[in-house]
């Protein structure tokens, strides 16, 4: 018997057996509901691990978005149930297709003798799974969350306005979240899928090739391979950055639909601004390096930060010149980054477009960091000292020659995205250390996902050589993630005296961010043949090594 096999069945039986305890816990399964769950979630891990996650993150969305505001969901509907559960039928009525296309994909080569059928069966039920989840979780991001709209929907055969909670009937609201929770699927079925190893619904008949290329690249040298896992890794990160704002635009969206325009008024749009232009300028930078699968992270970011300022300037907590600015500039550094990732634009556009950029970011940079530091005293002068300094930078750079200058001129937008990423936290941190009882209302979850995001990053930033990647991603990391937890180990609650984060969760944290950054150096400097682990960093910064350029082999 295949243990592969034997082991995905074993992790499925355990992942499957917690999740339906967390159901029955949570009141939110009932007894048969449970063992429901329990047997959709044991067939869908064996057809890979990226289904099975696929189906949590279901659950788990839609879990919280049905307890979103209960109170007035029952008034609003009589058939609504407070704290309600959910029996076998419902159960399967959400998962049967799901669980069909599953066990397809696992029957496929057992039934059809051709390789390359088989192949193509494979990959149509893959796709009908990702269709049906993305449709049923469509489905319920919408009801829970337009019912509560402001605005009456409409019926879709007549679009007469109907009470809310009529079945047929259609809001915006809903439509807005339906059109969320698809691209939410999507995209965490291809972080997922990257991440883990999984094949990603690539063509049905490149199948044959993705096996030779898979055989050859075993032949490999490690410097391969290790690129290749670098590459996943930035592809999980995708994830992590996703489901960080994913709380806030909830939030956002349930105080939009319940009239409190307020609400969204304590939120700074100022610093989701600064956080999308520094998502622009890596992109630009990254764009420039052909590292197509970090492009695409950071076009997530860029999206994701997009919706919450959205949501602001519908609130019109954002004026809309602002929000329109930033329409137009994520737009354009989405498609010119795009393109230059996987090599659509010519040198010289793509040159005048990266003067643009590194303009704007001299120029915005020092603005943001200022007003970050000190908000009461706008003025122009960070920006001014800053420009003469670059200019007087790439006056030298240009005297030698033009090839030079335009270097020292592809090296501006990585370097501004990064001292923006890494000068913003600071204002933070020195509020924490300095009132360290006054930490109740930090996000645990949000500082450890920030954490995880940056961590999986630092390894392909190592791997090619990219200084401004490798700061930002490591400072990132412990900055904007250990070092915030460490405060909140040292802080205490004023009320009850404990910690705010308990001693034997910040020691695992550390053991295990210590653990997984020494095993990211470890393998880096054996790629490279270094014998010091810590090298990498020296290396990255002050070698002398022509930096690696990026893996084509995308094939896995």
């Amino acid at each position: 018997m295949d243990p592969q096999w034997l082991t995905r069945l074993a992790v499925g039986a355990a992942v499957a057996g917690l999740m339906a305890l967390r159901g029955l816990r949570k009141r939110s399964l009932s007894p048969s509901g449970a063992a429901a769950a329990f047997l959709v979630g044991l067939v869908t891990m064996q057809a890979s691990y990226t289904s099975g996650l696929l189906l949590i993150l279901f659950y788990l969305t839609s879990s919280k978005l049905t307890k979103l505001q209960q109170d007035r969901k029952q008034q609003l509907e009589e058939s609504f149930k407070v704290d309600g559960q959910r029996s076998a039928t419902q159960v399967l009525s959400n998962s049967l297709g799901g669980v069909v296309a599953a066990v397809t994909t696992q029957c496929a080569p057992l039934v059809v003798a051709d390789p390359q059928q088989a192949a193509a069966v494979q990959w149509a039920a893959t796709a009908a799974f990702l269709g049906h989840y993305a449709a049923v979780c469509a489905d319920t991001w919408a009801s829970e969350v337009g019912i509560l709209s402001t605005r009456p929907p409409r019926l879709v055969t007549t679009w007469r306005v109907v009470p809310p909670g009529t079945n047929g009937a259609v809001s915006a609201l809903g439509c807005a979240c339906s059109a969320a929770a698809g691209v939410f699927m999507g995209a965490a079925y291809w972080a997922l899928g990257t991440a883990l190893g999984d094949t990603v619904l690539a063509p049905p008949q490149g199948l044959g090739e993705l096996r030779a290329s898979l055989l050859a690249a075993a032949a490999s040298a490690a410097p391969r391979e290790w690129g290749a896992l670098t590459e996943r890794l930035v592809a999980a990160s995708s994830l992590p950055f996703t489901v960080l704002v994913l709380p806030q635009v909830i939030q956002n969206q349930a105080n939009i639909a319940g009239g409190a325009l307020g609400a969204l008024a304590a939120i700074s749009w100022l610093g989701y601004a600064a956080g999308l232009a520094g998502n622009a300028l890596m992109c630009t930078h990254l764009a420039a390096r052909g590292e197509a699968t970090a492009v695409n992270v950071q076009l997530i970011g860029i999206a994701s930060t997009l919706l919450i300022l959205g949501q602001l300037w519908w609130a019109r907590v954002m004026p809309t010149r602002a929000f329109g600015g930033a329409l137009v500039m994520a737009a354009a550094v989405a498609a010119a980054g795009s393109l230059k990732a996987r090599g659509r634009l010519g040198r010289r556009e793509w040159l005048a477009f990266e003067a643009v950029v590194s303009v704007f970011g001299v120029l915005a940079v020092p603005q943001v960091v200022a007003g970050a530091f000190w908000p009461s005293t706008p003025t122009l002068a960070p920006s001014l000292a800053a420009a003469a300094a670059v200019a007087f930078w790439l006056s030298g750079h240009a005297k030698r020659s033009a090839q030079d200058a335009q270097k020292a001129v592809a090296l501006l937008p990585g370097w501004c995205a990064t001292c923006m990423f890494a000068l913003m936290p600071l204002p933070q941190l020195a509020r924490n250390f300095s009132d360290l009882s006054g930490l109740g209302g930090l996000s645990l979850g949000t500082i450890l996902l920030a954490t995880l995001g940056n961590a999986l990053c630092i390894p392909r930033a190592l791997f090619t050589r990219d200084p401004s990647w490798s700061f930002g991603s490591t400072w990132g990391c412990l900055m904007m993630g250990w070092a915030q937890l460490l405060s909140l180990f040292l802080g205490r609650s004023p009320e009850t005296g404990a910690r705010f984060l308990p001693a034997p969760a910040f020691a695992a944290a550390t053991a295990a961010l210590g653990a997984y950054l020494l095993w990211a150096l470890t393998s880096d400097a054996r790629s490279k043949g270094l014998t010091n682990p810590f090298g990498s960093y020296g290396d990255v910064f002050f070698g002398q090594r022509v930096p690696q350029p990026p893996q084509r082999e995308r094939d896995y």
